[in-house]
């Protein structure tokens, strides 16, 4: 995400890497990033969690919607 989202005027690549945690980091570090911007343990939890849910269903969702949508034509 070095040059910010296509559809946003400006970049703000520097909070990116201060605040969002890499998907290496260790789970003490992303607890840290997340509570030097006031998220407890418990909501952290929770939004990753969503984020995970989230992604397993789009896949599940693109995956199966493909099969279905291609035996149709």
């Amino acid at each position: 995400m070095k040059t910010g989202r296509r559809d946003g005027k400006e970049s703000h690549v520097t909070m990116v890497e201060e605040f969002i945690p890499n998907h290496n980091d260790s789970i003490s570090s992303v607890l840290s990033r997340f509570q030097a911007i006031g998220i407890d343990v418990e909501a952290t939890v929770a939004l990753l969690g969503t984020i995970v849910v989230h992604s397993k269903i789009y896949f599940f969702w693109s995956i199966h919607s493909n099969i279905y949508f291609k035996s149709q034509t």
